[in-house]
C-alpha cells in the first residue's frame, strides 16, 4: 500500500488511492507566504526519510507478518461465491470493469496476487491500450509478474525497451519480469544497460535482476557498481541486487571482498549505504567485522545507521555468544550517547539480537522509558516488540491508554503489542480495549491492523461490525484489516460492502483486501522482496519512477 505523504504512519495504513497511485499526484497546493521554502521542504522530506520509521516501513515485511495462513481464524473456506474461482471471477469481472482507475487499478494487482491466470488476456490487453488509465497498465505490468505469466515475457520485455512507452511504464514492466523470476529474459535486461537510457530503467532492470536471482546477471552488475562513471543510484541498485543473488564469487572475485571494498572506500554515500544494507545476507565471518567498523566509524550518519540494522540482522542470525555480546554493548552505547538519528537504528538492531539474546530487553525498556524524543521511544517499543518481550506488554499497553502521548507513538505501541507473537491473549485483550473503547480513529486503526497480526477472533468479528463504522479512516483502516487476516469466511462481507460504496477510494481498499484474502501468503511474499534491504533513499529523488513502485506495497 502506498504510505501517506510526510512523516511515516504508525505502520500500515489505508492507502491514498488503489496500488499504482503516486503520493500527490493530483499536485501540490501553492506555498502561501510565510511557508517553508522548497529548498527548506526538500531538507525535511529527506530527513524524515532517513529516519528509522521509514526502514520499518521498508523491511517490517520480515517480522510483521499476518496470520500465516488463511481460514484459520474461523474456518472459512468460500471465496465470492463459495470457492477461490468465485473471487478471482469478481475481481475480474467486477473489479476490473470499474468505471474508476482506482478500483480497477487494485483489481488488476489483485488477480495477480490470486495468481488468476484466466485474467490474463484481459490484463495484457490493458497493458497494451495505450488509450487505458496509466495507473490500470502499471498494475496490470505487475500482475502478469505476479501470476508467474511466463508467456507475458515478451510483452513485458518489448515495453520495457520501447522509449515511446512512458516512463513509468517501462520500470513498471521490468519489475514485472523480475517478479516472473524467468532466467531466459536475463540477457535482454542486461542488454538495457548497453544504451544510454534513463536513470530509473538502469535501477529498474538491477531491481529485476535481483528478483530473479540468476548468477549470470552478477559479472555485468559487479563491473556496474564498480563503474564510477556509472549514475550512483544506479550503482546502488547494483550492490542490492548482487547481495539478492547471493553469490560467493564472481569472475574470480569474492562478492563479499567486492561490497566490503565498497562499503570501506567509494567515495559515493549511497553505494556505502547500499553495500551495508546487504552484508548481513552473507555468511562470510568477515561481515561481522566489517559492519561493526562501519557502524562506528563511517562518516556519513546514514551510512552508520543501515551498518547498525545490518549488524544487528547478521549477529541474530549467526553470531557467536561473544560476538553478540560485543554487538549488544555497541547497540546499547548507540542508544544512550548516539546522534539522534542513529538512536532509532540501534533500538531495533538491540531487538533483532534480543530474539536471540533475552539479555537486551532491561536496557530497552530502560530507554523506552527514558528517551527524550517519541521517534526514539517508537523504536524502543518496536524493538520490545520484534523481541516478543513478555515482561514489556504491561508497559506498552499503558503507553497506548494514557492519553496526551504523542499519537504516532501510541500507534507504534499498538504494533509493538501486535509482535507479540499470534494468539498472545493479555496483547489481543490489550488491544481489543482500544479498538472498542477508544475514540481517536488513527489510534483504533493502528490497534486493529496489529489485532490482525494476532489473530484474533474476537476483533475480526468486532472489525466486521466496523465496516459501517462513521468515521472513515478507521473503517477503511478495518477493510484492511480484514483483508490481513485472510479469512475466507469474510469475503461475502467485502463484496457487499464494494457493491453499496459510492467512492472509488473505499472500493479500491475493499478490492486491496480481497486480493490479501485470496493470496494465503503465496504472492506478496514476493512484492515485499522488491524493498527488503534496498536502499530507498538512492532513488527518492533521482529515480522517481522507481521510487513509485517501492511505495505501492
Amino acid at each position: 500500500m502506498p504510505p501517506t505523504t510526510g512523516t511515516p504512519p504508525t505502520g500500515p495504513v489505508p492507502p491514498t488511492g488503489a496500488p499504482g497511485t503516486a503520493p500527490g499526484r493530483t499536485g501540490a497546493p501553492s506555498r502561501p507566504t510565510g511557508s517553508p521554502s522548497i529548498q527548506q521542504q526538500k531538507k525535511a522530506a529527506r530527513e524524515a526519510k532517513e529516519r528509522w520509521e521509514e526502514w520499518w516501513h521498508f523491511n517490517q515485511w520480515r517480522w510483521a507478518r499476518a496470520a500465516s495462513a488463511r481460514s484459520q481464524v474461523t474456518g472459512g473456506t468460500a471465496g465470492a461465491d463459495g470457492n477461490d474461482e468465485g473471487l478471482a471471477r469478481f475481481l475480474r469481472e467486477v473489479g476490473l470493469a470499474d468505471g474508476h482507475y482506482d478500483p480497477k487499478s487494485a483489481a488488476a494487482l489483485a488477480l495477480g496476487k490470486v495468481q488468476a491466470l484466466d485474467a490474463k488476456e484481459a490484463l495484457e490487453t490493458c497493458l497494451r491500450d495505450a488509450s487505458e488509465e496509466k495507473f490500470v497498465r502499471e498494475s496490470s505490468a505487475l500482475a502478469l509478474g505476479l501470476m508467474r505469466a511466463s508467456t507475458s515475457g515478451p510483452l513485458l520485455l518489448r515495453i520495457a525497451a520501447d522509449r515511446g512507452q512512458e516512463l513509468h511504464l517501462r520500470v513498471h514492466a521490468l519489475v514485472g519480469l523480475g517478479l516472473l523470476r524467468d532466467p531466459s529474459s536475463v540477457g535482454k535486461i542486461l542488454s538495457l544497460y548497453g544504451r544510454n537510457d534513463d536513470v530509473d530503467v538502469h535501477v529498474a532492470a538491477a531491481v529485476a535482476l535481483g528478483l530473479i536471482g540468476d548468477s549470470s546477471a552478477a559479472a555485468t552488475l559487479a563491473r556496474i557498481l564498480s563503474n564510477p562513471a556509472v549514475d550512483d543510484s544506479v550503482r546502488a541498485a547494483a550492490a542490492t541486487a548482487l547481495g539478492k543473488i547471493g553469490l560467493e564469487k564472481v569472475e574470480g572475485r569474492s562478492v563479499v571482498a567486492l561490497l566490503t571494498h565498497h562499503l570501506l572506500s567509494d567515495p559515493a554515500d549511497n553505494v556505502r549505504r547500499s553495500a551495508a544494507l546487504v552484508l548481513h545476507r552473507f555468511t562470510d565471518p568477515s561481515v561481522l567485522t566489517t559492519l561493526d567498523r562501519t557502524a562506528r566509524m563511517d562518516q556519513d550518519g546514514v551510512t552508520r545507521s543501515f551498518a547498525l540494522i545490518s549488524l544487528g540482522e547478521a549477529l541474530a542470525a549467526r553470531g557467536s555468544l561473544e560476538e553478540r555480546r560485543f554487538g549488544r554493548a555497541l547497540f546499547e552505547k548507540v542508544v544512550r550517547t548516539g546522534s539522534d538519528r542513529e538512536v532509532g537504528f540501534a533500538a531495533l538492531a538491540l531487538g533483532l539480537l534480543g530474539r536471540e539474546d533475552s539479555t537486551c530487553a532491561p536496557g530497552l525498556r530502560t530507554a523506552f522509558e527514558g528517551s527524550k524524543t517519541s521517534s526514539n521511544r517508537a523504536a524502543c517499543a518496536i524493538a520490545l516488540g520484534l523481541m516478543r518481550d513478555q515482561g514489556s506488554k504491561r508497559l506498552l499497553a499503558e503507553l497506548v491508554a494514557r492519553g496526551g502521548e504523542d499519537p504516532d507513538l501510541r500507534g507504534y505501541a499498538c504494533i509493538a503489542l501486535g509482535l507479540m507473537g499470534e494468539g498472545d491473549s493479555e496483547a489481543c485483550r490489550y488491544l481489543r480495549e482500544i479498538v472498542e473503547k477508544v475514540s481517536i480513529p488513527e489510534l483504533k486503526a493502528a490497534a486493529a491492523l496489529a489485532l490482525s497480526k494476532l489473530g484474533d477472533r474476537k476483533a475480526l468479528e468486532t472489525l466486521r461490525k466496523s465496516l459501517e463504522d462513521r468515521n472513515r479512516y478507521f473503517q477503511l483502516t478495518a477493510i484492511m484489516a480484514i483483508g490481513y487476516f485472510r479469512d475466507y469466511a469474510t469475503v461475502k462481507d467485502l463484496v457487499a460492502h464494494y457493491k453499496r460504496e459510492n467512492n472509488p477510494e473505499a472500493r479500491a481498499i475493499v478490492i486491496v483486501a480481497l486480493g490479501y484474502i485470496g493470496d494465503a501468503g503465496r504472492v506478496v511474499p514476493l512484492l515485499r522482496d522488491i524493498s527488503l534491504d534496498f536502499n530507498y533513499l538512492a532513488v527518492f529523488q533521482t529515480a522517481p519512477a522507481m521510487d513509485q513502485v517501492l511505495r505501492l506495497f
